[in-house]
């Protein structure tokens, strides 16, 4: 709102109206109400079986060490903080042993802090001038405190399982021109 109406932006600002309204000035509700729906709709169960490809490996939930942590704060990119506030700048200054315990806790427990299970969603418009809510993408900003053990978890995923060399979401590089171009187009 702040590139395209300054004025506004003041204006909505100071009213407190920031509170009840998305960043392309729709309220909130008239864009949570759609998403809602979709998100909440139970999930169709799936009751196929999936055959075994490869023995299963272990090794992706061996203890996290300090340097595991420090590593993946090394290839981490600054973005905008969670809902605790936390910036990428403060984790260096959080003890990594510390946070290579908590993340190994979770693993044996198979569960992850209630504080650290919620994040802030955003609605980024994927075309110019729409105010349907369907035609913007809901992205959720999680603490950085999760997304560093996601990260350690997706990095461990990424090299150590032979994946299918379809496969393109969630890994590494441009999907979208990949499969572009092994498809022929």
């Amino acid at each position: 709102m702040y590139s395209q109406n300054r004025s506004r932006c003041a204006d909505t600002i100071l009213a407190g109206d920031w509170r009840h309204e998305s960043a392309d000035g729709i309220p909130l509700a008239e864009m949570e109400e759609p998403w809602r729906r979709i998100m909440e709709t139970p999930s169709k169960e799936d009751r196929r079986m999936p055959a075994r490809r490869q023995p299963e490996d272990w090794s992706l939930v061996r203890p996290v060490t300090a340097e595991i942590v420090r590593q993946a704060l090394k290839s981490t990119a600054k973005s905008s903080a969670g809902p605790d506030k936390i910036t990428l700048s403060d984790l260096p200054r959080i003890d990594h042993e510390a946070l290579a315990s908590h993340f190994n806790l979770w693993m044996l427990a198979a569960y992850v802090p209630k504080a650290l299970q919620s994040g802030n969603t955003i609605f980024i418009p994927k075309e110019q001038n729409t105010r349907d809510p369907l035609k913007h993408r809901p992205i959720t900003i999680s603490s950085f405190i999760i997304r560093l053990f996601h990260r350690i978890l997706g990095n461990r995923f990424a090299n150590e399982i032979a994946w299918n060399k379809r496969q393109k979401g969630f890994m590494k590089g441009d999907g979208v021109a990949q499969s572009l171009c092994s498809s022929g187009r």
